[in-house]
This record gives structure tokens, sequence and C-alpha cells, in this order.
């Protein structure tokens, strides 16, 4: 597992999280 590929899906899903949220 790479930490460099976890942040990104964390942000990715943390983004995701955001948008959803805002609407």
């Amino acid at each position: 597992m790479r930490k460099q590929h976890t942040y990104l899906y964390l942000m990715y899903v943390y983004m995701n999280a955001y948008t959803h949220s805002y609407h």
C-alpha cells in the first residue's frame, strides 16, 4: 500500500463528501 495513493484517495473522498454536504 502506498501512502501517496491513500492520501489521494482520502482527499478525493473528502472532496466528494464536501460537495454532497454543500448541495
